[in-house]
């Protein structure tokens, strides 16, 4: 009989626990059914916003493709007229120095024997290159002077040492 009571109350301190067990196991299912309930909650209505903010950001995308075409087709608009109105200028820029140089020429009295405008355009640019050359020569003898001083200045600094080689005691006394 003690063994058959010590047997039960060992069945019963077992059972208890494994009570435990089961309870503490079906706590923990029901947490995960309610978390799993919200996560699904969550992404339906995630998936909602991302699909309503897709839709409304190729509506923005739309709406901006369209107001850069626009812009677009201003700006081809400004780039045509800019075109038509260089074109403009470099016309009235060829009329005025045509006048230019039929006042040059009337001026200097050049009319009779250089009639063609390139000639005489090329004559001016050969006057100015004259000078320039002139100018350059000039440079270049500057320079040249400024050469020569410098190399005068390295002479100066190459003199012989005065002074004796030194050398140790005992190679002095072995030479003596």
């Amino acid at each position: 009989m003690k063994t058959l009571l010590i047997l039960v109350s060992m069945l019963s301190f077992l059972m208890a626990d494994d009570i435990n067990r089961l309870e503490s196991i079906l706590d923990d299912i029901s947490k995960l059914e309610v978390k799993y309930s919200a996560c699904k909650d969550e992404v339906k209505s995630k998936t909602l916003s991302v699909l309503q903010s897709d839709i409304f950001d190729t509506q923005t995308l739309q709406k901006s493709c369209r107001e850069q075409e626009q812009k677009l087709l201003e700006f081809k608009n400004i780039l045509a007229s800019k075109d038509e109105f260089t074109q403009e200028l470099q016309n009235k820029v060829k009329q005025l120095s045509d006048k230019i140089i039929n006042v040059l020429q009337e001026q200097k009295g050049i009319t009779s024997h250089i009639t063609d405008k390139t000639k005489f355009l090329e004559e001016k640019y050969k006057e100015i290159l004259k000078i320039k050359d002139i100018e350059i020569k000039n440079l270049k003898s500057k320079v040249n002077a400024a050469k020569i001083s410098a190399l005068e200045c390295i002479k100066v600094f190459e003199k012989p040492n005065k002074f004796p080689k030194l050398m140790m005691k005992k190679e002095y006394s072995q030479e003596n």
